[in-house]
């Protein structure tokens, strides 16, 4: 299906659409998983088999800790 007639079914249905439907060349999404954005990422691995569209979850750098810490000669 083109995408101009995809867009077009997309915007008369007045449910959620699952993303497969919305954009099927997505294969994978790589995202911050944490704070305001779980609510989201929790209806979509709901709309989909999870072996269908992979997460790849990002953490917050906020919450990382300093492993090494480089030294300067002097």
């Amino acid at each position: 299906m083109c995408s101009n007639r995809r867009l077009e079914n997309i915007a008369k249905i007045n449910a959620s659409l699952s993303l497969q439907v919305c954009a099927p060349a997505v294969q994978a999404y790589i995202c911050w998983v944490g704070g305001y954005v779980k609510p989201f990422l929790d209806r979509l691995s709901g709309s989909s088999p999870p072996e269908s569209l992979p997460a790849h979850p990002m953490y917050s750098m906020s919450t990382e800790t300093l492993e090494t810490v480089g030294i300067s000669p002097g």
